[in-house]
């Protein structure tokens, strides 16, 4: 996964990931994302 802190007074951290790479996020953190995200969603 690369990364980079961009803006300013409001950063983000944009994330690039390759194939089959997983993230876990926190509910509520992800801004945007591109169309070609698959984002399974599970509670637990």
């Amino acid at each position: 996964m690369r990364y980079e802190i961009k803006g300013t007074p409001f950063p983000v951290v944009e994330c690039a990931l390759q194939a089959n790479e997983k993230m876990f996020t926190e509910s509520g953190s992800m801004v945007w994302m591109t169309p070609n995200v698959n984002y399974p969603t599970h509670s637990e």
